[in-house]
């Protein structure tokens, strides 16, 4: 790949970076494409492609331009996959990521797809007691509990909470505060 064409990339990335702190969404959006495009037309994969293209993602995700955002995340998981592999744990992030997108935009069904083989690389690749392995678990146990499925959503819950009770202990802040809000197992007793 050319110095040139990298060197675009990276000024995009800062002008996006840039317009989004100024709140000029229109133009992240537009921005985020360009990069988008220029990647592809380049042929190319490399790592430091799928992490601008995460970053543009996650701007995108925040202005609210989901069908921008979707096309980025799809890029970046088919970025990683070709660097990587499919049961690499950066591939299941770029899939959990394009999970969160589907949820938020309301289609379950992708949504639950895409978290379920998250999980699925999670485990394989980091081991049952890992941090993103409970990440994937909550996912799912929120999306359960939006579907109404509670009795799945507790356990899903249950299974996260367990991993990070034996990551960080009983009295990490972050469980701490899971009792203070009612959240702990107890609750339900």
């Amino acid at each position: 790949m050319s110095k040139d064409i990298e060197e675009q990339i990276a000024q995009l990335e800062e002008q996006a970076s840039q317009a989004y702190d100024q709140q000029q969404y229109a133009q992240v959006t537009a921005l985020a494409t360009q990069v988008y495009h220029l990647i592809r037309l380049s042929g190319e994969a490399h790592a430091s492609f799928a992490d601008t293209l995460n970053n543009l993602a996650s701007l995108c995700e925040e202005i609210g331009d989901y069908a921008v955002t979707a096309h980025l995340y799809e890029q970046v998981v088919e970025i990683t996959r070709m660097l990587l592999g499919e049961e690499h744990s950066d591939t299941a992030q770029g899939l959990n990521h394009l999970g969160r997108l589907h949820y938020m935009r309301g289609d379950y069904a992708e949504a639950e797809s895409l978290f379920r083989r998250a999980l699925e690389i999670r485990r394989a690749a980091l081991g049952e007691a890992h941090p993103d392995v409970a990440q994937s678990l909550n996912n799912l146990a929120v999306l359960s509990y939006t579907k109404g499925n509670y009795i799945e959503a507790e356990s899903l819950y249950q299974q996260a909470l367990g991993i990070s009770r034996t990551i960080f202990g009983e009295e990490h802040p972050g469980l701490a505060s899971e009792r203070r809000w009612g959240m702990s197992p107890r609750r339900s007793q």
